[in-house]
């Protein structure tokens, strides 16, 4: 089922996703403010929806023997993006409801979801562009997961009514969801205990410096 573009899971084979820099204020909640690296984090958190909503295509219909491995799957990655029925991650107020309805959906057409998402959030208004940017972007990522699921051969095995290998298949990718999407990518977080110190990290990251002589 290993696919010969995956990636090895050799040791030193992991993604550094950049240094990000949050914020416990010592309120013993445990919530942390991002202050840097919120892009990378809600992004992480499309991609891992995006391959999620693949696999709703097969929830409408019923192969025999395959729902426990399809359950599986999909609740490995809602595992991931949301605990105790909460989003694990938190846009700020323009986008925050819009956020949690993308990480709700459960549908396979991104496209009707685009729109309806486009239509409730417009709603007679000019869209906000952080909004139109969430919509757009999980809509390109919803195309490049369909190209990254296909390679396991779901909707193969399912057309076939091949109940095993389906379920060989669903299991396989929640382990390539889990070990190559999450295990494999390092997310290394600052904890700073005020915002006035994240801040400046902030800025020190994002500063291009004295130009050198």
């Amino acid at each position: 089922m290993k696919t010969s573009d995956e990636p090895s899971g050799a040791p030193g084979s992991t993604n550094l996703l950049g240094a990000m820099v949050v914020v416990n204020e010592g309120s013993g909640s445990p919530e942390f403010e991002v202050v840097d690296g919120q892009q990378r984090l809600a992004t992480t958190a499309l991609i891992l929806c995006a391959m999620r909503s693949c696999l709703y295509r097969f929830k409408g219909s019923e192969l025999p023997g395959t729902r426990p491995a399809l359950e599986n799957a999909l609740n490995t990655i809602d595992d991931l993006l949301n605990k105790g029925g909460e989003p694990r991650i938190k846009l700020g107020k323009d986008d925050e409801d819009l956020f949690r309805d993308i990480l709700a959906t459960k549908t396979h057409d991104y496209d009707a979801r685009c729109k309806d998402l486009r239509a409730k959030y417009k709603n007679g208004k000019k869209m906000l562009d952080s909004n139109e940017l969430l919509i757009n972007n999980y809509r390109a990522l919803s195309e490049l997961a369909e190209e990254r699921v296909s390679k396991f051969g779901l909707d193969a095995a399912f057309a076939g009514k091949d109940a095993d290998e389906f379920s060989r298949a669903a299991n396989e990718l929640a382990r390539y969801v889990t070990q190559n999407m999450v295990k494999r990518n390092d997310f290394v977080f600052i904890v700073v205990q005020t915002r006035h110190r994240a801040h400046r990290i902030f800025a020190t990251f994002n500063s291009t410096g004295q130009n050198l002589a």
